[in-house]
C-alpha cells in the first residue's frame, strides 16, 4: 500500500506563513493574535465597569431610614414583615 500526500501539517509554520502574507501587503497589522469585542461584549464590560463603582452600602437610604426610625415615622405593615420573613426563610434553604 501507497499512501501519498502532503505529510504532517506543521501549524506553527503555516502561522508564520500567514504572518508574513499580512506584513508584505504594505498595511500596518498587528503581529500575532487579536481580539475585538462585539458591540453586545462592549456593553456589558461598561455595565461591569460601572457596577463595580456603585456603593456596596446605599447611604442615602440608610439615613432616611435612621432618620425616619429616630422620629417614629418609620412603619412596616404586617403583611410586608410575613413576605420578609418568608422570602428570608426561602433563602436560606
Amino acid at each position: 500500500m501507497k499512501i501519498s500526500g502532503q505529510g504532517p501539517v506543521n501549524p506553527f509554520k503555516i502561522y508564520n506563513q500567514q504572518q508574513q502574507l499580512k506584513q508584505k501587503d504594505g498595511k500596518f497589522r498587528p503581529v500575532g493574535d487579536t481580539l475585538e469585542l462585539s458591540p453586545e461584549a462592549k456593553k456589558v464590560q461598561e455595565l461591569v465597569r460601572l457596577g463595580a463603582e456603585l456603593p456596596e452600602v446605599r447611604v442615602e437610604l440608610i439615613r432616611e431610614i435612621r432618620s425616619r426610625l429616630e422620629n417614629q415615622t418609620y412603619h412596616v405593615s404586617p403583611q410586608q414583615l410575613a413576605e420578609s420573613i418568608l422570602k428570608s426563610m426561602q433563602e436560606e434553604k
